[in-house]
Order: structure tokens, then sequence, then C-alpha cells
């Protein structure tokens, strides 16, 4: 009978394995290898890519502890090849575009600054040209009134000498 007939999932053996160590004996490993395999390749690469801490260890350091114990080298090491190494490596080239876009973004918000800037300017200067405007209609009627006003004068001043 295994030490391991108990546990039912993989992070669970992974807990008992922090906290007691690896049980060599053949029909535990075998017990182990069982409770891996029932487990989903994404429910062991999660635990294998995992920084969670217990007792102080890596969740992912144990389970690769225990992976090249029950599974053969080639097994385990594809293993980390395929969910370990290709996520760090997609890791990588997601934090490089995270890299990028932040700087981009900061860029971008550096231009919107200055376009509103900008807006706020030219909205004063058409505040200002709206009332230069006002007062130049007034003039200008002002003007034509006084035209208007010149040209009767001009009539009268024709008509009565005539």
């Amino acid at each position: 009978m295994s030490k391991y007939d108990s546990i039912e999932t993989a992070k669970n053996l992974i807990r008992e394995v922090i906290s007691n160590g690896l049980i060599t004996d053949q029909e535990d490993i075998n017990r182990a290898a069982d409770i891996f395999g029932n487990t989903s390749i994404e429910e062991l690469a999660k635990l294998a890519n995992s920084d969670a801490t217990i007792s102080g260890k890596r969740v992912g350091d144990t389970f690769y502890f225990i992976a090249f114990r029950i599974w053969n080298w080639q097994d385990a090491t594809r293993f980390y090849n395929e969910h370990t190494l290709a996520v760090g490596a997609q890791l990588r080239e997601l934090r490089e575009a995270h890299k990028a876009t932040k700087e981009e973004n900061e860029k971008l918000n550096g231009i919107i600054e200055v376009k509103r800037g900008e807006i706020e300017e030219l909205r004063k200067l058409f505040y200002d040209m709206s009332g230069d405007k006002a007062e130049l209609e007034n003039a200008l009627q002002n003007a034509q009134c006084e035209v208007v006003l010149l040209k009767a004068r001009l009539y009268d001043m024709m008509t009565a000498g005539a």
C-alpha cells in the first residue's frame, strides 16, 4: 500500500513532497506517476510554471523534482521544453512587447498633452477673435450708418444750391 493512496491531485502531491519529501519506494513512485498521469496537461503546466511557494519551496521546482523521478528523463525534458521553456520564451516576448507598448503609450500621451495645450491656446484665440469680430461688425455697421448720413447731407447740399 502506497503512502500516496489518499492523494488525488498533483497539487496535493507536491504539497506532500514539500512537507515530507519524496518517498522512493517503487509502489509510491508508481502512485505519484498515476497522480501526474491523471492530471490534465494544462494543470501540470500551470504547476510547473508556478512561482508560488509552500514552506519556502517553489511549487514549480518541486514539480520538476517529482517529474524527473517518475518520468524518464526524455519525457521530463520534453515537458520542460514544451511547457516551461516555451512559456518562458513567450513571457519574455510578451514583456518586450509590453515594454514597447508602454514606451509608445508614454510617447503618445506626451503628444496628447502637447495637443491639449495647443487646443487650449486656439480656444483662447477663438474667443478673443469672436470678441474682435463683434467689435468689428459693430464698427462696420456704425461706419455704414455714417456713410448713409454723409450721403444724405451731400444730397441735401446738392439740392439746396440748385
